[in-house]
């Protein structure tokens, strides 16, 4: 007897954790897609990866969305450099994105969100392809019509600016 209370308290236990760890994943999704679809957020990069697949960990890189302008500053990796190819520059980009694209992928509790846009930069048109998870960690995706596509790993926060 007391074997099967303390499995059925132990069956009981896991099950109501599993719901609150759902019930938490549910409301961090509802609260990054707030922020994306507020339109005014900022991702911080932590880690390129360029075509060779090797992880190279950056620092200073970023990506803002504000309302209808998109700027950011990444450092460009090509395979077989370990420094960025296009020297300090790197894919810069302030203008205003085209064909931007929100879509929930996912269901239950495996949501995510796909964001991309268009975008023209100094030298390129860059194609950006963001996959948003729910806690905020972002799979950024670039493709180009003049540079190896490359990816970077960030993390989003609501934008601070009101203007």
């Amino acid at each position: 007897m007391k074997l099967f209370l303390l499995t059925l308290s132990l069956f009981i236990y896991l099950i109501v954790s599993g719901q609150t760890d759902k019930t938490r994943i549910l409301t961090e999704f509802r609260h990054t897609q707030e922020i994306v679809e507020s339109g005014k957020f900022r991702i911080d990069i932590h880690i390129a990866t360029p075509l060779n697949g090797m992880n190279i960990a950056v620092d200073s890189a970023w990506i803002a969305i504000d309302g209808e302008k998109a700027c950011g500053y990444l450092p460009y990796y090509s395979s077989g450099y370990s420094f960025p190819r296009l020297g300090a520059k790197g894919i810069n980009f302030d203008n205003m994105p085209f064909n931007k694209s929100l879509k929930i992928k996912g269901r239950n509790d495996k949501k995510s969100l796909k964001y991309s846009f268009g975008i023209v930069g100094k030298n390129d048109i860059y194609r950006i392809q963001m996959d948003i998870q729910y806690d905020g960690r972002c799979y950024i995706y670039i493709t180009s019509n003049n540079h190896s596509p490359i990816s970077y790993v960030g993390d989003i926060i609501k934008s601070d600016r009101s203007d």
